[in-house]
């Protein structure tokens, strides 16, 4: 009974200290397939996603922000954030330079490009190629689906805006960027981010474009 207990107790501690650490493995075991964990990134919200594709390209996504905070070419090393005996738990280690960062506050926008949006993050899945992310702007569902480009030098998002948050207009607003260029095939530059329109305003994309080396 005492053995018992004992290996309980053992196993109860390593659950709370999984859950402490936000670290959740869900693919990744062999080849070709999406890794995605989630744990205690750089310049990110606790328990951020760090994603790599087959081919190599990498982003953490910060579900607080409710945005891509960086994107790269590379993948990342896990272990300083897992938990371990007397540890203390670091950042996820980036294996590439950071290609691309974006900065302001909640970007998906639906009320005017200047109103920080209240964002619920509703959770995630694998989608094939992609990643999804659910999550809620201003009580509005948004599903956010990111692939990486097929040349792997960058990332395509694409978005769609449930039919009862059907806005005229939305805006995507990163705040200040560095590195790639971010560009979208349907939407309009305005001021400091992107306007989507009428029909193109329930679902549009944008694309994360790294720069050539």
């Amino acid at each position: 009974m005492m053995a018992s207990n004992s290996s309980h107790w053992l196993r109860s501690i390593l659950v709370a200290a999984l859950i402490l650490a936000g670290i959740a493995r869900v693919s990744g075991a062999g080849p070709g397939e999406i890794v995605l964990e989630r744990a205690f990134m750089p310049d990110a919200a606790p328990s951020s996603f760090a994603v790599t594709f087959p081919n190599g390209v990498s982003f953490c996504y910060d579900p607080v922000r409710g945005g891509v905070n960086y994107a790269w070419q590379g993948g990342f090393d896990i272990a300083p954030a897992r938990p371990g005996l007397g540890k203390f738990i670091k950042p996820v280690k980036l294996s590439g330079e950071i290609a691309y960062r974006e900065t302001g506050p909640a970007p998906l926008r639906r009320a005017g490009a200047a109103h920080v949006p209240v964002i619920v993050f509703k959770g995630y899945r694998l989608q094939g190629d992609a990643v999804e992310f659910v999550y809620t702007t201003d009580g509005v569902l948004v599903h956010e689906e990111v692939r990486a480009r097929p040349g792997g030098d960058g990332l395509v998002r694409r978005f769609r805006i449930e039919p009862a948050g059907g806005d005229a207009r939305w805006w995507y607003v990163p705040g200040p960027m560095e590195g790639a260029v971010l560009t979208t095939p349907s939407g309009q530059f305005e001021g400091s981010g992107f306007r989507f329109d009428a029909v193109a305003a329930r679902e549009f994309s944008l694309e994360i474009v790294f720069p050539r080396k």
